[in-house]
């Protein structure tokens, strides 16, 4: 009997044992992966952070590892300390390193949205890359003009002409909302780069912009965005929203 109990008390110190081992092994390995790899120190979301949650407020929901150099997205940020005024921009998942691009104040977030939508609008989102929206820099309550472009010809029975046209004008801004980074494959340089004047938020690579627009210019918008091509610029001031002829590639050089 007594060998027995001592024998059950070998195994499960063994065990114990065992487990502690594992477990050192399995925290040591994302160092033994990353030795011999530049690394920079960035903050990455360890539990999910509903959009509009403060920075101030994200806790242990976030914490600052050692990411690979060339696997960082832009503006990935080393610390929290400069912006625990703004609100998350976004829904953050777990890995996600945390950037300029996802954070927003909270007088432009669109849980406190300053843009005013009739009753008679509707609502719709579509995706555009940066470079077609501005680098993200329109905010709520601005108006847009919206550019829609097809590579084929855009009359009944056109041939493979393509064509262009600001087909919608005054168009109101409802959100920007940012849904992907850019990733750098460039190691980190060696020096101190000049100061940048370019907004931070052109970190994203693509936003999702939700405008109001009426039925029959919502339903443009969608087609242009299904099967064409959509760019937006900020409307100019004073605009009247008259919109001139479409542009067809033999009129560019004209």
């Amino acid at each position: 009997m007594k060998t027995r109990l001592l024998g059950g008390i070998a195994a499960v110190i063994l065990a114990i044992l065992g487990t502690v081992m594992l477990v050192n092994y399995v925290n040591g390995a994302d160092a033994r992966a990353l030795e011999g790899t530049q690394t920079t120190n960035v903050v990455v979301v360890q539990k999910e952070i509903p959009s509009g949650t403060a920075v101030s407020a994200f806790g242990n929901s976030v914490a600052v590892k050692q990411i690979p150099t060339n696997m960082l997205v832009n503006g990935a940020m080393t610390d929290l300390k400069s912006v625990q005024s703004k609100v998350a921009a976004m829904e953050l998942l777990p890995g996600d390193q945390v950037s300029n691009a996802r954070l927003t104040d909270p007088a432009t977030y669109k849980g406190s949205n300053p843009a005013k939508i009739p009753d008679n609008l509707q609502e719709l989102s579509f995706s555009v890359t940066a470079d077609r929206v501005l680098g993200g820099q329109l905010k709520p309550g601005d108006y847009a003009a919206l550019y829609l472009s097809y590579n084929d010809g855009t009359g009944t029975g056109a041939g493979n002409v393509p064509a262009t046209k600001n087909s919608l004008r005054k168009v109101l801004v409802v959100s920007m909302q940012a849904s992907g980074q850019g990733s750098s494959t460039s190691p980190a340089p060696t020096s101190t780069p000049a100061p940048s004047t370019a907004p931070a938020t052109v970190g994203a690579s693509s936003w999702v912009v939700t405008v109001a627009l009426t039925p029959a210019d919502a339903v443009k918008l969608v087609h242009a965005a299904e099967f064409g091509h959509v760019w937006v610029a900020k409307e100019v001031s004073g605009a009247v929203g008259t919109t001139p002829a479409p542009l067809f590639q033999g009129d560019v050089f004209k």
